[in-house]
């Protein structure tokens, strides 16, 4: 089927009858691309990766076609959504709308808080940014072969005490282009919403969402995942959050999380805060209800000051309680079994974990082996009889995720913001935080945020 650029008109009751055929052509080739995934996925389990290769392409391509359509809709600038907007598409019934439509700023920290907190904030900013940016270079290799092949050439070259992080030159098969140093889509994705809480002083979801628009749309030279697309043929047909959101529940939602517990850990409004960051870009339970998950142990690891074990504990038992501060949500006990299952494994090795889980962008393979990754340092060096510490434990985390393969960066990205924050900031080594593109800018939006929380 062949559309024409669709016909701009003033009047809404006067839309172009062959808009209704679009709508109904872009739900087809998204039903299409999320069917190329999830066979793409299947295929990648069985360790087929090259006819895997050949669906993401295919689910690229229609994913192109159906944003492509969505934009020839009507001008985007000209339907902007912002907060409060009239007439664009409504946020949300009673109580949630106010989390949509409100600026909520950055607050102190609460008396609450353990010493150290700002600092652990930053180590967990750090982290992700630093662990996600390690990690781009082999980002989506699923075949082991070749990533132990990539490892023996980087040792033979620079020595045995070498790992794959910053691979040089890139070898991920979706990222040509990329340099060295930059982010994946999923540290791509958090630069930006730390970008937003600096800048707007907290979180406004009108504002996060015009600023993921223009990173993400016409002119960027990067890859943009699944929901990045669905968030933008969203945000062309002039909806407003969350409705911008992707029907998506991949890695990205906690992927990003370390900017709003930075922002936001200890405010009695941080999960409903993590559930609109999060639905403004993957409208869908599944995706609030894992970020909750990994927030609530993010924040006990930034708050309290706890080991990593404790924070996963804590979280398990907060989510089968259903506390009154997280959204209701039928997933949070299941989601508590499986964060009580993965600690049981703490002391099984990290590759072991990620092949019986899983090491695709998908949950809940891609929010437990990096919380794994995280859980397996501490219990090493509590077997040595210390606490985890140290830069060593913060390489040796990251160069673990790397080498389990497929969707590497998320799994780097949340594991780095959990040892950033168990380790402190020293533990992210000086010579990644160089190799790593917006290392530098990280530290000064922190600054901005912290400065806010009165540290």
């Amino acid at each position: 089927m062949e559309f024409k650029q669709a016909t701009v008109v003033d009047e809404d009751t006067q839309k172009p009858s062959h808009i209704a055929e679009v709508e109904s052509e872009i739900k087809r080739l998204e039903a299409a691309a999320m069917s190329a995934h999830l066979e793409a996925q299947a295929l990648n389990k069985l360790q087929r990766c090259e006819e895997a290769n050949a669906k993401y392409d295919e689910m690229r391509r229609l994913d192109a076609r159906a944003l492509e359509l969505a934009n020839s809709l009507g001008c985007p600038s000209c339907r902007k959504p912002s907060s409060g907007a009239a007439g664009a598409t409504p946020a949300a019934a009673g109580d949630a709308a106010a989390d949509y439509i409100s600026l909520h700023p950055v607050t102190p920290w609460p008396a609450q808080a353990a010493p150290g907190a700002a600092a652990r904030a930053l180590g967990a900013v750090l982290g992700a940014a630093v662990g996600d940016a390690a990690a781009m270079g082999v980002q989506w290799i699923y075949s082991l072969e070749r990533l132990e092949d990539l490892l023996a050439a980087r040792r033979e070259a620079e020595g045995p005490a070498a790992g794959l992080e910053f691979y040089e030159p890139p070898q991920s098969p979706f990222l040509p282009g990329y340099a060295t140093g930059r982010h994946s889509p999923y540290g791509e994705e958090a630069a930006v919403l730390l970008r937003s809480l600096a800048r707007e002083g907290g979180l406004d979801c009108g504002a996060y969402a015009e600023l993921y628009a223009e990173t993400f749309g016409e002119g960027f030279d990067g890859y943009r995942n699944a929901s990045t697309t669905g968030f933008l043929r969203n945000y062309s047909r002039g909806m407003a959050p969350p409705a911008t959101g992707a029907e998506d529940a991949q890695a990205d939602c906690v992927a990003r999380l370390a900017p709003l517990v930075a922002a936001f850990a200890g405010h009695p409004r941080l999960m409903r805060l993590v559930a609109a960051a999060t639905r403004t870009t993957q409208n869908t339970d599944d995706a609030e209800a894992w970020a909750c998950a990994g927030a609530a142990v993010l924040e006990g690891l930034v708050l309290r000051g706890a080991g990593m074990a404790d924070a996963v504990a804590a979280a398990a038992d907060e989510l089968a309680a259903g506390s009154g501060r997280l959204p209701a949500c039928e997933r949070h006990a299941a989601i508590a079994a499986l964060l009580r299952r993965v600690l049981a494994l703490r002391d099984a090795p990290h590759a072991a974990v990620v092949s019986d889980l899983g090491r695709n962008c998908h949950m809940p393979n891609a929010a437990l082996t990096p919380l794994h990754a995280a859980l397996h340092q501490e219990w090493l060096a509590q077997r040595r009889g210390g606490a985890a510490g140290g830069e060593a434990a913060f390489v040796d985390g990251i160069r673990g995720a790397l080498a389990a393969g497929g969707c590497c960066a998320s799994r780097a990205g949340f594991a780095g913001a959990c040892l950033g924050a168990m380790l402190g900031p020293g533990a992210v080594p000086a010579g990644w935080r160089a190799r790593c593109g917006t290392a530098a800018e990280v530290k000064e939006l922190f600054g901005a945020i912290s400065a806010a929380r009165g540290a």
